[in-house]
């Protein structure tokens, strides 16, 4: 996704993982807002996650 860009979905009966290969972002599920500090690339370390489960609506 593009710097600032925003997207809304719903999980319906998936349990979903956003994983920032490259970057961060903030994700929020509900009510619930979790940062993600992300990476400068896929090689440089391990990076964090946020677990959506299902039927949620989730924003990025």
């Amino acid at each position: 996704m593009a710097a600032g860009a925003r997207v809304t979905f719903h999980t319906g009966p998936d349990e979903v993982l956003v994983v920032p290969l490259s970057g961060g972002c903030d994700v929020t599920c509900d009510d619930e807002r979790i940062t993600l500090t992300g990476q400068r690339s896929v090689f440089s370390r391990v990076t964090g996650f946020a677990y959506l489960p299902r039927d949620t609506t989730g924003r990025r």
